[in-house]
């Protein structure tokens, strides 16, 4: 990027030789431009997947790798302070909706980096949640009436706790 500058800043002054404002114009320009473009494209992308409950989830994929799993439809630019769940290495996710005030993140803990949530955000703990599933003859289920979105991360898509895919 630095070499590219100098690179255009050298062109540029073997053409306009005596014009040291122009110079200077169009680079300042072309840095602005550039940094402007890293700044936006660099954060990364967002995806909203939301309940007819109003119920909703932001999936932020930064440009870093790193996953943010946060409560509601989080627009910002910034880093969330609280509420989410960063994380890493991760295809996929369950997020279960115990009521406005309280979800819980089926997420395996050795991936998460940062956690940070004031008592809104939960991990899921077998032990502690038992009530919310149930074991068939192979797998784990939810339980009938438990609101949940399942987020397959790498894909970017979700369902309900129908299958039906969220758009």
């Amino acid at each position: 990027m630095i070499f590219l500058v100098i690179f255009i800043a050298l062109f540029l002054m073997i053409i306009f030789r005596k014009n040291t404002k122009k110079v200077i114009g169009i680079l300042i320009l072309i840095i602005g431009i550039t940094g402007g473009t890293c700044y936006f494209s660099g954060n990364g992308v967002k995806s909203y997947y939301c309940l007819p409950q109003n119920n909703c989830i932001t999936v932020w994929k930064r440009s870093n790798g790193d996953i943010y799993i946060i409560y509601g439809k989080y627009k910002s630019k910034e880093i969330p302070k609280n509420n989410y769940i960063a994380a890493r290495n991760i295809d996929f996710v369950d997020v279960i909706f115990i009521d406005q005030n309280k979800i819980i993140v089926s997420i395996e803990e050795k991936n998460i980096i940062k956690k940070s949530y004031d008592n809104l955000l939960e991990v899921y703990d077998e032990k502690k949640n038992d009530s919310l599933t149930y074991f068939d003859e192979h797998h784990t289920r939810y339980k009938k009436g438990v609101n949940y979105i399942s987020l397959y991360i790498k894909e970017n898509y979700a369902t309900d706790k129908n299958g039906k895919k969220i758009e």
